[in-house]
């Protein structure tokens, strides 16, 4: 054990005196030029020394940007016998804004993840250790007593957002800027997130992702518990309950599940990640479905902060409260399972009370499983034999999707058969993208006559009031089932992804 150890210390300590002493000999032309010494720290182009970044020997200078706990070792291009060293200053928080060459020390380890505020990076010999998804390391090397400055990644216009990153969106992104567009040019444009903190990124799920400044950002949580269960009993399902994980499987889901079939396709400027109840501040204990509010421990929750998606944002841009300073925030939303069924409606709702901090913050999204179910299952029991058809609306049209074979029992349809199980998966599909997605986030703001917040019955869209079921009067018919998919396109540029929404 002890001689596997000591062949391990020397060949760290030959990679390492590579690195230093012999780095020039194997750059492979991909470098990162050292800058000036005053703000805002030019890059020297002309300079004798450079420095590469490897990973298990191979060049990633021009590919690599920081993850948590993510190694590269330096190479110096030009000399022998330097030394590398973290920069003079003390790590800043954002050093851009204090237009300081310094490590930066943002909050967290990424915009909506993580409490750590020490420097964003480490320095052991010349492997460089990334303690976060984002930030800069200020890093000099010293060449017969000649300091060369460097920042990692390589930031040229010295705004927090590398090269490297920049150059996939065009180049010089206003590290302020919030420019998602979409889907069309009358759509209001952000989601909420600044360039900046797009290019930092996000935990999603456990892994560290970066956004796209280009596309609106929406977060989804669902909470796998099911609610409501003093009342579930008076269902006549296996065991008296049902949840989401009787059509879907065990939950946690991801968003390749049947369930999340129409989240995607809703509009397709909008990019959906689904996250643990971690990955923002979650004020969630339990749903209270007489009060119609979710609580944390036994008193209302506090709305103020709950669903919080950027709290560690490096230039926070969405909505503000009151307080002064003011705290901005940009919220995801919360699906709830509820199983109650002491009233047959409403079968979802988005909505809450005492109201949450904006006007129509209705970000936690309940669907009544056990109502769904039974209204799903009331409907399926009327086609009798028949086959079961499914339908959508594209193209200005309904059109046949799928057929599904009858149920194996026309007089008691269960939930355990295959083929009700297939179309349940569609219907709960449509409910949460119904709920989660358009009411959430207030995509109808106009009431059309008897219809509330909602399009006609039958309309094509998908915020109408019910999934219509329509049974053929012959007997070799179908029982047909017409249950939207797709946005129309007015209802695509109202889709305002920013803080739940209380204003383009």
């Amino acid at each position: 054990m002890r001689r596997h150890t000591w062949i391990v210390f020397i060949a760290v300590g030959l990679f390492a005196w590579l690195g230093l002493g012999m780095g020039f000999a194997f750059a492979q032309g991909n470098v990162i030029y050292p800058v000036g010494a005053t703000y805002p720290f030019p890059p020297i182009p002309n300079s004798p020394i450079t420095i590469s970044l490897l990973q298990s020997g191979a060049d990633v200078t021009s590919t690599w940007l920081p993850a948590p706990n993510a190694q590269v070792t330096i190479l110096v291009n030009g000399a022998g016998g330097a030394t590398v060293t973290m920069g003079l200053a003390a790590a800043v928080t954002d050093p851009i804004a204090s237009q300081k060459f310094a490590t930066s020390a943002y909050p967290g380890d990424c915009t909506n993840y993580g409490t750590s505020t020490g420097p964003d990076y480490t320095l052991s010999g010349n492997v460089l250790t990334s303690n976060d998804n984002g930030g800069m390391a200020a890093v000099t090397v010293t060449v017969n007593n000649t300091p060369y400055n460097f920042i990692i990644p390589q930031d040229s216009n010295f705004n927090g957002i590398p090269d490297i990153y920049e150059k996939q969106y065009g180049g010089n992104l206003d590290r302020i800027g919030d420019i998602d567009t979409g889907p069309d040019r009358l759509s209001p444009v952000g989601d909420g997130f600044a360039n900046i903190d797009e290019y930092r990124g996000f935990r999603v799920k456990g892994k560290y992702i970066r956004g796209d400044p280009t596309k609106k950002d929406l977060f989804v949580h669902l909470v796998d518990t099911p609610q409501c269960t003093a009342t579930a009993g008076t269902f006549t399902g296996p065991s008296g309950t049902v949840s989401l994980a009787t059509f879907f499987g065990p939950l946690p889901l991801d968003l390749s599940s049947p369930l999340y079939m129409n989240v995607n396709t809703l509009v397709p400027a909008v990019q959906v990640h689904l996250i643990d109840d971690d990955e923002w501040v979650s004020n969630f204990s339990s749903y209270d479905k007489d009060r119609l509010v979710i609580l944390k421990d036994t008193t209302a929750e506090i709305a103020t902060t709950d669903r919080w998606i950027n709290k560690n944002a490096i230039v926070p841009l969405g909505d503000k409260d009151s307080s002064n300073p003011p705290r901005y925030f940009v919220k995801g939303v919360r699906i709830i399972q509820c199983l109650d069924l002491k009233a047959l409606s409403p079968l979802g709702r988005s909505a809450k009370s005492p109201p949450d901090l904006f006007d129509k913050d209705n970000g936690n999204a309940v669907l009544f499983v056990h109502r769904i179910v039974k209204s799903m299952l009331n409907a399926i029991k009327a086609g009798g034999t028949r086959q079961m058809k499914y339908f959508t609306f594209e193209g200005g049209k309904w059109i046949s999707k799928q057929t599904i074979p009858a149920p194996s029992s026309s007089t008691n349809p269960s939930v355990t058969d295959a083929n009700v199980q297939s179309i349940m998966q569609i219907a709960f599909a449509w409910y949460l993208a119904h709920e989660a997605l358009e009411h959430s986030y207030d995509v109808t703001k106009a009431t059309e006559g008897t219809y509330g917040y909602h399009h006609a019955d039958g309309s094509g869209t998908n915020v109408d009031i019910k999934i219509v079921n329509k049974v053929d009067s012959n007997t070799s018919g179908y029982n047909n089932f017409y249950i939207p998919k797709y946005h129309g396109i007015s209802d695509d540029r109202q889709m305002r992804v920013l803080s739940s929404q209380v204003s383009p």
